[in-house]
């Protein structure tokens, strides 16, 4: 439902608090967001599969990169930017799920799943209103897919 995808973003957005707060977002914090992202669905106990190991350093880095470039331009706080932005932390999710090597873990799928309707909604559009179905007004209201 559109609300799952709401909760998600929320979930990002405070994410995206903690690391626009820490100034070296290193290969670890990435590690720790995917073990809690997957720890996070429910009836899966399966973040301790997520290794080090399953998550190559080159996806790893340009995970960060993409992540960062996706919550600078969230950052400057128009819905245009934040439509792009919420594509980007979307887009950054699916790359970085497609580039680990942890097997078929249901919670990593799930969690692409989710990524990949967040896109969706930030980029959809409707016959009737040609904005996407992001609704945003700086530093007060998000409503994704709403």
């Amino acid at each position: 439902s559109s609300s799952t995808v709401v909760i998600w973003a929320m979930r990002f957005l405070l994410f995206l608090a903690c690391v626009r707060a820490q100034t070296d977002v290193d290969e670890q914090y990435v590690l720790d967001m995917l073990r809690a992202a997957v720890g996070a669905v429910p009836g899966l106990r399966e973040s301790d599969l997520v290794v080090e190991a399953c998550v190559p350093q080159e996806v790893r880095g340009k995970w960060t990169s993409t992540f960062n470039d996706a919550v600078e331009t969230m950052m400057q706080k128009s819905r245009r930017t934040m439509q792009q932005g919420l594509t980007g932390v979307a887009d950054s999710i699916i790359e970085l799920v497609d580039g680990c090597e942890c097997g078929e873990l249901a919670s990593l799928k799930r969690f692409k799943e989710q990524a990949a309707r967040l896109r969706a909604f930030s980029t959809s559009r409707s016959v009737v209103n040609f904005d996407s179905r992001v609704e945003y007004e700086p530093m007060k209201t998000l409503v994704v897919g709403g």
